[in-house]
C-alpha cells in the first residue's frame, strides 16, 4: 500500500522527525511512502497534480495550528485528487483540537504514537485500531505506544534529502533521539508538557530510553549526512538524566563517532559529573532555557524552580569546560513588569552565553499557563499556538507596555556589544518549493 505524507513546514524546518519515524516504520513493513512538501501559498492545481501522481491509498497530514488555514484548503484538494484514499491527520494541531480537526473533512485522526495505528489503517481501512478516532466514531479508549523502542527503525532521512534545519548549531546538526516520548519536566508554558498530559502519560513514564548500542548504530548509519563541523545533536526535548546511561553513551560516542555533539539541558542537570561526561563525548554546544531573571516568577508561574545563582553555576561549569552555550529568554510573559524585564537583562549580562536568544511568550492551548491566561482574560486569539514568530506581545499585558518590551528587546541587542551573538526569533517565511519526494 502507498502512503503520502503532506507536510506544511515552518520556514527553515522542513525535516519532520515524526514523519521520518512513521515513514521508516511503514517501509519496514513493506509499504511505500512519499512526501509532499507544501509551501505557505501553493498553487492548488499543482498540489492536486502531485497528489494524483502519488497514487496514495492513505494521505497523512502532519501540521501545527499556524498552518490550519492552509490545511483547510488542502483537504478538499486531496479528496478530489484521490477520491478512494483515506485522509488522516496527526501532529500538534490534531492532538490539541481533535474534534475541530475531524470537522475539516478528515476521515480520522491519530491520537498517541502513530506507527502501528497507521500501519494497521493501511492494511484495514475500515477496521477499529488503537489511537484512530474516526469522524463518525467514538473516541478511542486505547492508544498505541511503542514498548520496544530499540525495535523501531532509523528515521527515514532519505525521504527528506537535506535533514539539517536552519538555525543555531543544535538545529543545524544531524538530529537523533536518545529516548522516545516526552520531556519529564512540567514547564507550564511548554506545548510538549501539554501533549504529554493530553495523552495521559505521567512524568515518571515520559521518556523511554533506547539502548546505547541502538542509538550509536543509527548515528553511524547517518554519518554520511553529517557535516564534520556540525556533527550530531540529541534532539530530545531534554537530555535524559540517567547518568550511568549517559556516561556509557558519551564514552562510546567519542570512540565510534568522534564528531561534535550538541544537546538541550535543564539548568538543574548541569553538574560536574554530567559536564565531565559531555566533555568526554566531545560535546561543544548546549541549549539552556532560563526564560526570566525573576526567580519567584520562574518558580511560581513557569514551574522552573532553580535560582539565579544555580543558573550562574551551570553556565560557569559549561564555559569552564569550553562548551558553548545557547541561552533563551522570554519576554511578553503574563503579568510581566518592567522590573522583571530588567532582571532578565541583568542576568543575561552576567551569564555571558555564547549565543543569546529572546522571543515573545507564545500561549499554547493545553498548557497549564494557557489556563491561567484564559482565566485572566489575557488571550489574543490570533496568537494562540503561534509558532514563536510575533514581534509584539502575544497576550494582553497588564503591568508593562509594549514600549517596555521594545526597550527590553533593544537591551538584549546591545549585549552583542559584549561579544555575545544575539538572535531575536521571528517567523520570516523563506521560499519553500512545492515538491513531491519518494
Amino acid at each position: 500500500m502507498r502512503a503520502l505524507f503532506v507536510h506544511t513546514p515552518l520556514s527553515g524546518a522542513a525535516f519532520n522527525t515524526s514523519i521520518a519515524a512513521l515513514s521508516a516504520y511503514l517501509k519496514q513493513r513493506g509499504h511505500e511512502t512519499r512526501l509532499l512538501l507544501v509551501p505557505p501559498s501553493p498553487r492548488l492545481d499543482d498540489v492536486a497534480r502531485l497528489m494524483q501522481d502519488s497514487a496514495a491509498d492513505v494521505v497523512a497530514f502532519s501540521f501545527m495550528t499556524c498552518r490550519l488555514d492552509l490545511v483547510r484548503k488542502l483537504v478538499p484538494v486531496a479528496r478530489a485528487a484521490l477520491p478512494d484514499a483515506r485522509v488522516i491527520a496527526g501532529g500538534a494541531h490534531p492532538t490539541s483540537y481533535p474534534q475541530p480537526t475531524l470537522d475539516l473533512g478528515f476521515d480520522a485522526i491519530c491520537l498517541g504514537e502513530g506507527e502501528e495505528p497507521l500501519c494497521r489503517l493501511l492494511g484495514d481501512p475500515v477496521g477499529e485500531h488503537p489511537g484512530i478516532w474516526r469522524r463518525e466514531g467514538p473516541v478511542p479508549t486505547e492508544r498505541w505506544w511503542a514498548e520496544d523502542v530499540d525495535a523501531l527503525p532509523d528515521w527515514d532521512r532519505a525521504l527528506f534529502g537535506d535533514v539539517r534545519n536552519s538555525g543555531n548549531r543544535f538545529e543545524a546538526a544531524i538530529g537523533v533521539a536518545l529516548a522516545r516520548g516526552f520531556c519529564p519536566y512540567s514547564c507550564t508554558f511548554c506545548g510538549v508538557d501539554g501533549y504529554r498530559r493530553i495523552n495521559g502519560v505521567s512524568s515518571a513514564k515520559a521518556m523511554r530510553l533506547r539502548s546505547v548500542e541502538r542509538v550509536l548504530t543509527e548515528i553511524e548509519n547517518a554519518r554520511p549526512l553529517a557535516e564534520p563541523a556540525a556533527g550530531f545533536a540529541a534532539w530530545d526535548e531534554v537530555l535524559p538524566s540517567n547518568l550511568t546511561w549517559l556516561s556509557e553513551f558519551c564514552r562510546q560516542y567519542r570512540a565510534r563517532v568522534n564528531l561534535p555533539f550538541a544537546c538541550q539541558l535543564r539548568v538543574e542537570q548541569v553538574r560536574p559529573e554530567l559536564v565531565a561526561a559531555l566533555v568526554e563525548a566531545g560535546c561543544d554546544y548546549v541549549v539552556l532555557g532560563v526564560e526570566t531573571g525573576d526567580e519567584e516568577y520562574r518558580k511560581r508561574i513557569l514551574n522552573k524552580p532553580f535560582t539565579n545563582e544555580r543558573v550562574k553555576q551551570a553556565f560557569s561549569l559549561l564555559h569552564g569546560a569550553k562548551i558553548a552555550t545557547f541561552c533563551s529568554f522570554m519576554i511578553g510573559l503574563p503579568f510581566e513588569t518592567p522590573k522583571m524585564l530588567a532582571a532578565s537583562i541583568r542576568l543575561a549580562q552576567e551569564l555571558r552565553p555564547s549565543e543569546l536568544s529572546w522571543k515573545y511568550y507564545t500561549p499554547e492551548r493545553g498548557t497549564m499557563l494557557f489556563g491561567l491566561v484564559e482565566r485572566e482574560g489575557l488571550v489574543i486569539e490570533r496568537y494562540v499556538d503561534h509558532p514563536f514568530g510575533a514581534n509584539e506581545a502575544m497576550v494582553r499585558m497588564t503591568r508593562c507596555t509594549q514600549r517596555d518590551l521594545d526597550k527590553a528587546s533593544e537591551a538584549f541587542r546591545l549585549l552583542r556589544g559584549d561579544g555575545v551573538r544575539g538572535t531575536f526569533e521571528q517567523d520570516s517565511e523563506e521560499p519553500l518549493r512545492l515538491e513531491l519526494r519518494a
